[in-house]
């Protein structure tokens, strides 16, 4: 047996991408979010590379309900590259499908209750039956950018254990079930009955002497309880949890209970999305479940318990330390906003409850995990629905059916609302200076044009440039020799000029040539210059004859009537040649190529912007629009029989 311990995104695509590679079997991936990004993409080429003949995907049906932590069916419609990316999933789906890998939504939304909220929240890999990921990772670009881990661990044993489980939900039959593999205890929950089937977990905190040390950004009721009651015998509870947390009343919930209990919760930087629990050094617990109310009801979930010394130091000496050394300690201040926080998730905790569906635990249910706990019977009091809240008695069912339709409306409500009210955002940082900007560009400026790229409004994309424009502008003075502050103003202004009108647009365009100029006649082979300089070109012949006229004869832009395809062109593939890893450079003569009725080697040219990476925002966007100069070639070349 071999077990890793994989950390973040990086570390486990690139450990999972050499494993599809060296398929030779099967390899099948579920996963609660799968999002025509970047990460979504990375993955369907492997699996459409992948050998194994046995290929398959299973994505839980609400990815077709959200994408990037936003509501398909809302507002976001309205924003392009939201769209964009939406429709770039179905793409991908179809030609995965197309290519011979099966491709499955779970767990149908539908318009019962149940249907609604009860969701396959697992996210597990299998490869050949032997190698099997288990953890918190989902395949999406945000997802990526959360601090999370995976456990990766080669034994056949637990691989044919996961893949039957992954085989059965695929089939639309998820398992419940309760196995000792090895020295994993691996505990399935398909989504009824999970309250009793969480038994051992509450028996094993229940026998802690020392200490738990819990990771989760949203850890709620009833495991807050648990952790309570473990307090108030003398055990030391740390919660490790998010300072950015997208599900904001789940947050307010852990202060106010960490408040009434005395709790020592510890903020990580930024979102981390990890979830596992330590109790007592020696039995460590990890898995796909948050240790909230929607696992304990609702969910189907796979969590693993080990006492496996591998695994517990690898989690102590490469997550637990390092955050918990970068932690700062929350202040448990109780407010009316912590409050009203734990009031919702109380009262999501008991909408879910109702909607629960018990399922009775066979009767030789597997002995409680830890040594000193000793085996109970799972008696419940008369009367009393499996996995209800503490002194709530079930319903009657009369009337039930509109009763739980009400009910499963107000929790769905209540998990969107903690969504949408705190949407992740990842901070751009010096270290993730984009290919566009050379030396010499200040990093005020690339910082500012990186979040214009980004602005959902145009009046805020124009103040973001006007504020990049004067810190371009203040790094020249003093400095009108330095040929990276003077590019740094010529990226802003040529920006300005895709936005603005009229003689502003025009004004704006002849100081660009100016300063492209200026900056050509200190270094006649600056690449990115001579690619704007033909990007401006390029633009002017684009413009209608009359509007061209206009613009250089009567709004001043008489340095631009020597614009031609010619020149343009010219530089544009100088630039092209000279700096390859700059997309935008291969947008931009792919558009040319287009423009001038050479689709094909416009085609050839927009391919080499997908082997490039997307990191910034500027480079996502020449990215999202890539696809769309990508479909028009492919269509042009399509008509073009037709035209001959």
């Amino acid at each position: 047996m071999k077990i890793e311990l994989l950390i973040d995104g990086p570390d486990f695509w690139s450990r999972l991408k050499s494993d599809l590679r060296g398929a030779s079997k099967s390899a099948y991936i579920q996963t609660f979010s799968f999002e025509g990004d970047r990460v979504g993409v990375a993955l369907g080429r492997a699996m459409e590379k992948c050998q194994a003949p046995d290929r398959r995907l299973l994505v839980d049906s609400y990815s077709l309900l959200s994408q990037n932590d936003r509501i398909i069916p809302g507002p976001a419609w309205f924003d392009r590259a939201f769209r964009r990316e939406v429709m770039l999933t179905h793409r991908w789906v179809r030609r995965l499908r197309r290519g011979g890998v099966g491709v499955r939504f779970g767990n149908p939304i539908g318009p019962s209750p149940v249907k609604l909220v009860r969701r396959n929240h697992k996210k597990i890999v299998v490869v050949d039956e032997r190698i099997t990921y288990l953890g918190g990772i989902n395949f999406s670009e945000h997802n990526f950018a959360w601090h999370d881990m995976m456990f990766r661990v080669e034994d056949l044993g637990l691989g044919r254990l996961i893949s039957a489980d992954f085989r059965a939900s695929y089939e639309g039959r998820p398992q419940a079930y309760d196995r000792m593999v090895g020295p994993f205890r691996v505990i399935s929950l398909n989504g009824r009955g999970n309250a009793r089937r969480l038994e051992p977990i509450f028996e094993t905190i229940a026998a802690a002497r020392r200490s738990i040390d819990v990771a989760s950004p949203y850890l709620s009721y009833p495991f807050t309880d648990h952790l309570a009651a473990a307090r108030r015998r003398g055990v030391a509870v740390r919660v490790l949890t998010s300072e950015q947390n997208n599900k904001p009343n789940l947050a307010r919930h852990i202060v106010q209970t960490a408040h009434r209990e005395g709790f020592d919760v510890f903020l990580h930087g930024g979102m981390s999305h990890l979830k596992a629990m330590l109790i007592d050094d020696a039995v460590l617990i990890v898995g796909s479940c948050n240790f909230d109310f929607m696992g304990h009801y609702l969910l189907e979930e796979l969590l693993v318990m080990t006492r496996n010394r591998i695994m517990i130091e690898a989690f102590v000496e490469q997550v637990w330390a390092p955050d918990f050394r970068s932690a700062s300690r929350a202040s448990i201040r109780p407010s009316t906003s912590t409050r009203l926080g734990h009031a919702a998730v109380l009262l999501g905790a008991a909408v879910a409850s109702r909607l629960a569906r018990p399922e009775p635990l066979p009767s030789n249910r597997a002995l409680p995990f830890h040594p000193t706990s000793t085996e109970k019977s799972a008696q419940e009091k008369p009367g009393q629905a499996a996995g209800a809240l503490p002194h709530e008695q079930p319903q009657k069912e009369e009337g039930g059916a509109m009763k739980k339709m009400v009910l499963g409306m107000t929790l769905m409500l209540i998990a969107v609302s903690s969504t949408l009210s705190a949407q992740v955002t990842v901070p751009i940082t010096t270290e993730e200076r984009p290919a566009w900007a050379v030396d010499g560009v200040p990093d005020s400026v690339w910082m500012l044009v990186e979040a214009s790229s980004e602005a959902d409004e145009e009046d805020r994309m124009k103040d973001l440039l006007r504020q990049a424009e004067n810190h371009a502008r203040a790094g020249i003075e003093g400095n009108a020799e330095d040929v990276g502050r003077r590019f740094a103003l010529a990226v802003v202004l040529g920006l300005r000029t895709e936005i603005e009108g009229g003689r502003t647009k025009v004004n704006t365009a002849s100081e660009l040539h100016r300063e492209l100029e200026a900056i050509l006649e200190v270094d006649s082979q600056h690449a990115r210059a001579r690619h704007m300089l033909g990007r401006l070109h390029a633009g002017v012949r684009r413009m209608g004859r009359i509007t061209r006229w206009i613009a250089t004869n009567v709004l001043g832009g008489g340095e631009l009537k020597k614009a031609t395809w010619e020149t343009a062109e010219v530089h544009l593939r100088f630039a092209e040649q000279q700096v390859p890893e700059v997309s935008d450079h291969h947008l931009q003569l792919a558009n040319l190529y287009r423009d001038t009725d050479r689709a094909e080697l416009g085609l050839q040219e927009v391919e080499h912007v997908f082997q490039l990476s997307a990191v910034s925002p500027m480079e996502r966007a020449v990215w999202d629009e890539a696809l769309d100069v990508k479909a028009d070639l492919e269509q042009r070349i399509a008509r073009e029989p037709l035209n001959k």
